[in-house]
């Protein structure tokens, strides 16, 4: 039933942009970096390292990109329903609001992986144009532990895709859940600098994990993100319950 339901909400996605800024807004984020690389002189010596391009790349995508995308992908999947009465018909249907809250939390984290691996992909070309067009040595482009990086993003991105995802199932009006985001992704830079308040911030998880030098803070960040998925998960699936008793 769960995998039939997930199945139908991929479909409903072909009404939205969701599939189009998964692809877009990763896509910006390579472009501005590559515009900037473009622009600057860059010493091509003993010291030069792709790290730092790769580090930018995955930075400006974790305190600014991500959680902006993800507030409008969960936004998006949850309008189809806002629309024409949408939960109405839903829950007149045989299936449960608990499996139907999970098969868009679980949609909406496949494309903030698509986006991950778009954002792969994209850097790669971009690294290409700069090697072929401004003359970067080729060696060391693969040393970046990427995929590291985009398995840290899928635990500690789940706790802000949760919240994003309980706000956007609760408001109709779109306005709300982006309003949230926009207001979050402000904050991440501050917070996460911070050692003593991070850890209060579930924005700041994504850029903590995946940016952070220190090990210990690194797995901090992600086991909070975890133990509170796990919360989330629980209040989401009891309110959604009583949404469909309600209902």
């Amino acid at each position: 039933m769960f995998l039939t339901l997930l199945k139908v909400e991929l479909l409903k996605t072909k009404r939205t942009l969701a599939l189009l800024i998964m692809f877009a807004c990763p896509l910006m984020v390579v472009t501005l970096l590559g515009l900037m690389s473009f622009n600057q002189e860059q010493v091509i010596d003993e010291s030069f390292s792709w790290q730092h391009f790769w580090f930018s790349t995955t930075a400006i995508w974790g305190y600014f990109m991500l959680p902006l995308y993800i507030a409008l992908v969960t936004a998006l999947l949850n309008q189809t329903e806002h629309k024409v009465a949408g939960w109405r018909f839903m829950h007149a249907l045989p299936l449960s609001a608990v499996n139907l809250f999970w098969a868009k939390a679980t949609l909406a984290w496949l494309y903030l992986m698509g986006a991950c691996l778009a954002l792969y992909v994209f850097t790669l070309g971009m690294s290409g144009l700069l090697v072929a067009f401004k003359g970067w040595p080729s060696a060391g482009l693969f040393d970046f532990p990427y995929w590291q990086n985009m398995l840290k993003t899928a635990v500690a991105a789940l706790p802000i895709l949760l919240i994003q995802h309980i706000v956007s199932w609760r408001f109709a009006n779109i306005v709300a859940p982006l309003a949230l985001g926009v207001i979050a992704t402000m904050g991440i830079m501050q917070v996460s600098s911070s050692k003593e308040h991070w850890f209060y911030y579930p924005w700041s998880y994504v850029l903590v994990a995946n940016n952070n030098q220190n090990p210990e803070t690194i797995g901090t960040a992600l086991t909070l993100s975890a133990v509170l998925a796990v919360v989330l998960m629980l209040v989401g699936s009891v309110w959604a319950h009583k949404r469909q008793v309600l209902a």
